[in-house]
C-alpha cells in the first residue's frame, strides 16, 4: 500500500464564497488555509475474480402486494389518501426510489434486497428479491442513470448491475461499519463514510483505488455529492457539516498528478460549517445544487445557501426530532417531514410565516421519506411501504390556498 500524506486546510465561513464560480474549475480556489487536517490516501488490493459472483441465484419471482386497509390510528383529522403495502420481510433497513416514482428498492432485516414496481392499473406493488446481503444493516445508493445499485453492508460494498443483476464490483476488506454512502453523479466514485468519522472515495471501476479523508469527530450520518461532481457534503452525528473537494477537481486544477506515485501537496481541502449543536438526522440537496437543507434532532430544518455556504434562519417543524425528511420540487419548493407523533407534516417557507399541513395519524411513525416523480414514498418499521400521490396534496383546499405564498427560492 502506498501511503501518501497531504495537508488540508479550511477556514471560518465568514465572508467565504466557496462556490463563487461553481460552474468553473476554480470551484474551491476561494478556500483560504488556516486549519490543518490530515488525509491519508492509498490503494487496496485489486479485486479477485472470486469476488464477482452473479446475483441470479438470489433472484425470486415477482409477487403482487395489495394495499392494506387499516393504516391510520386516527383518520378524522388531517390529510388522507395514503396507501400501505406490507412487505412481509421484516423491518425495512433502507429505501430509495427512482426518478419516475414508480420503482423503488428496499433492504430488509432478513438480508433481502427488493425491487418494487408500482402497477397503476391493478393498484398493486410488485415485489421481487434481486440480491441477498449478509449484513444485518444494509444501505443502498442508486447511480445517476439508475442502472447501478450500491449495496453497503458492515464491512463490504457491492455494485450491482440492475439490468443484468450481475455483481460488477465488490469490496470486502473495509474496516468498520459503513454508515452513509452516495454516488458521484458521473458514476466514477462511490463516496462512503463510517462510524469512526472516516470518509472514502472509491474508484470502483479500477477496483483498487481508494482515497481516504480524515478529520471528522463523529460518525458520518449522510453524504451528498454536488450535481457538478466537484465537491461533496458530509453530515456528522454531532452536528458538524463538512464540505470536501472531490479528487477529480484536484486533477482538473493540476493539484494532483494521476500517474504520480506520491500526491502533490495540498491535494485535498475541507471546510467546516459551524456546528449546529445538535445531532444531524438527514440532509437533502436541491437538484440544481443551490441549497442544502439539514434536519436535526431539535425538530428544526436548517437551510444553507451553497454559494458561500451561508446558513439561513431555520424552520421549526416539530417539538421533537424528525423521524424522516425530504424536499419536494414541483411548481414550488416544499418539504415533507415525519414527526414523532406519527404524522407526516408538509411545509414550505414563506415571508409571512411558514405554513404546515398535517396528515392523519398513522398507526406507527414513518421513516425514509423520499419524493420522486410526483410520488412520496416512506416506510414503517413493521415492514410497510407507504405511497402517496402528491396530486392529492394539491387538491386539498387548505394547501391549494396557502401554498400560493410559498417561496420558490429561499433567501
Amino acid at each position: 500500500m502506498n501511503l501518501r500524506k497531504n495537508a488540508i486546510f479550511g477556514q471560518s465561513l465568514n465572508g467565504l464564497a466557496l462556490i463563487d464560480q461553481i460552474r468553473e474549475l476554480r470551484i474551491l480556489d476561494y478556500l483560504c488555509l488556516t486549519t490543518c487536517i490530515l488525509v491519508v490516501s492509498g490503494c487496496l488490493p485489486a479485486l479477485s475474480k472470486e469476488e464477482r459472483p452473479l446475483a441470479s441465484t438470489q433472484i425470486t419471482q415477482a409477487q403482487a402486494i395489495r394495499p392494506k386497509t387499516e393504516i391510520y390510528a386516527d383518520a378524522t383529522t388531517g390529510l388522507v389518501g395514503f396507501q400501505a403495502f406490507k412487505l412481509e420481510r421484516g423491518q425495512v433497513q433502507n429505501f430509495i426510489a427512482t426518478s419516475s416514482g414508480q420503482r423503488a428498492y428496499a433492504s430488509t432485516s432478513d438480508g433481502a434486497i427488493l425491487e418494487l414496481q408500482y402497477l397503476a392499473k391493478s393498484n398493486q406493488l410488485d415485489r421481487r428479491q434481486i440480491y441477498h446481503a449478509q449484513g444485518l444493516q444494509t444501505l443502498l445508493a442508486l447511480s445517476q442513470d439508475e442502472t447501478l445499485l450500491a449495496i453497503a453492508e458492515f464491512s463490504s460494498i457491492t455494485v450491482l448491475d440492475l439490468t443484468t443483476l450481475e455483481v460488477k464490483a465488490k469490496r470486502s476488506d473495509l474496516r468498520g461499519g459503513v454508515t452513509a454512502i452516495s454516488w458521484d453523479p458521473l458514476q466514477e466514485y462511490l463516496i462512503f463514510g463510517q462510524a469512526d468519522g472516516t470518509i472514502y472515495a472509491w474508484s470502483w471501476k479500477q477496483a483498487s483505488a481508494l482515497e481516504t479523508y480524515l478529520g471528522a469527530s463523529s460518525a458520518i450520518e449522510k453524504i451528498i455529492v454536488h450535481p457538478l461532481g466537484r465537491i461533496f457534503f458530509a453530515g456528522e452525528r454531532d452536528g458538524q457539516i463538512s464540505v470536501f473537494r472531490l479528487i477529480r477537481t484536484d486533477y482538473d486544477l493540476g493539484l494532483r498528478d494521476p500517474d504520480a506515485a506520491v500526491d502533490l501537496p495540498q491535494s485535498v481541502r475541507k471546510i467546516q460549517t459551524p456546528s449546529l449543536g445538535t445531532r444531524i438526522d438527514d440532509m437533502w440537496l436541491e437538484s440544481n445544487g443551490a441549497y442544502l437543507f439539514v434536519s436535526a434532532s431539535d425538530g428544526q430544518v436548517y437551510p444553507y445557501k451553497i454559494r458561500g455556504i451561508k446558513q439561513l434562519p431555520p424552520f421549526k417543524v416539530s417539538a421533537d426530532f424528525l423521524v424522516g425528511f425530504t424536499g419536494i420540487e414541483q411548481q414550488i419548493l416544499f418539504f415533507g417531514a415525519a414527526t414523532k407523533d406519527q404524522r407526516l407534516r408538509f411545509f414550505c417557507f414563506r415571508n409571512d410565516g411558514n405554513f404546515t399541513l398535517d396528515s392523519a395519524t398513522f398507526l406507527e411513525p414513518l421513516e425514509f421519506l423520499t419524493a420522486k416523480g410526483g410520488i412520496l414514498w416512506a416506510t414503517q418499521k413493521s415492514g410497510n411501504i407507504i405511497r402517496f400521490d402528491l396530486k392529492l396534496l394539491s387538491a386539498d383546499p387548505a394547501w391549494a390556498e396557502q401554498s400560493q405564498r410559498c417561496l420558490r427560492t429561499i433567501t
